[in-house]
């Protein structure tokens, strides 16, 4: 079974939204994508038309739409809100182009449908692993006040910045709608109140290039164990928490948490792992 996947985060601001630009638009150099298949993403909604070769120029655009309708910023409001929705990797295994094509649009209708008016930009990434979308939103809500004196009743639309309309219980329930939506398709809710965090993936390359950092020079397989072990943890970390699970990337992190268990087990007094023949082991 293959399951939807959604998340969203908070923009709090302008740099961020900038940052955000500069990786759904390719404008910066990115070690997990495959730049040869770059030129297949492809925007699918852009109503302020952003100049999608300027990473700064979302974030004006934003910043001019809510100049534009007088929107009155505090300090701490949320100026943009990101959602992310992909699938299960196996629900795109052999899926042809036009049919993933096909999916983003429905996605994208899913969207407009409920966010409307603050549907900034939809982006459909195809150069990484798995095809994903990314959706901005921006956070204006128009409120009606109503003004009374002694002349009788006036009435005045306003604007302001409000993202807790989108709060735990909003998003519960527009996961559960996304489901519903998503069922012609063949995908499926994930667990409700999953306690699965996702962790963001530039997080497990920092993670990894760090310990690839400290291996350099080794050329011992003995005193590389520990760090192949936190190679192993890490990537089983990664894995176990997908959210939703994946059955076939479950078995791979078990069996690594087995490797690496092992591995700890023969660091700490167990029977020493054999040294490859070829390898530099030494000796009298």
């Amino acid at each position: 079974m293959s399951y939807n996947i959604m998340r969203t985060a908070k923009i709090k601001d302008r740099a961020a939204i900038t940052s955000t630009a500069s990786h759904n638009f390719r404008i910066r150099h990115q070690g997990n994508i495959d730049a040869n298949r770059t030129p297949l993403n492809r925007v699918l909604w852009n109503p302020l038309n952003v100049n999608l070769t300027k990473a700064d120029d979302l974030q004006k655009a934003i910043t001019g739409r809510y100049e534009a309708l007088g929107v009155k910023e505090r300090k701490n409001s949320v100026l943009a809100q990101e959602f992310v929705i992909s699938a299960s990797p196996e629900f795109f295994e052999g899926l042809s182009q036009e049919k993933v094509a096909i999916w983003a649009e429905h996605q994208l209708k899913f969207m407009k449908n409920e966010f409307g008016d603050n549907l900034q930009i939809a982006v459909l990434h195809l150069d990484e692993k798995t095809p994903h979308l990314h959706f901005l939103l921006s956070c204006e809500e128009k409120s009606l006040k109503v003004y009374k004196n002694r002349h009788g009743t006036t009435k005045k639309e306003t604007y302001g910045l409000n993202a807790k309309r989108w709060g735990p219980d909003f998003l519960r329930d527009l996961h559960t709608r996304h489901a519903a939506h998503n069922e012609k398709l063949g995908l499926k809710r994930g667990k409700p109140n999953s306690k699965a965090v996702h962790k963001p993936l530039k997080e497990y390359y920092k993670e990894l290039e760090q310990l690839r950092l400290r291996m350099v020079g080794r050329v011992n397989q003995l005193e590389m164990l520990p760090e192949l072990v936190g190679i192993i943890e890490v990537l089983a970390d990664a894995i176990e928490h997908l959210d939703p699970p994946n059955q076939y990337l479950g078995k791979v992190a078990r069996f690594a948490s087995r490797i690496a268990e092992k591995a700890k087990n023969q660091e700490h007094g167990g029977p020493a792992p054999q040294t490859p023949r070829g390898g530099g082991g030494g000796g009298g």
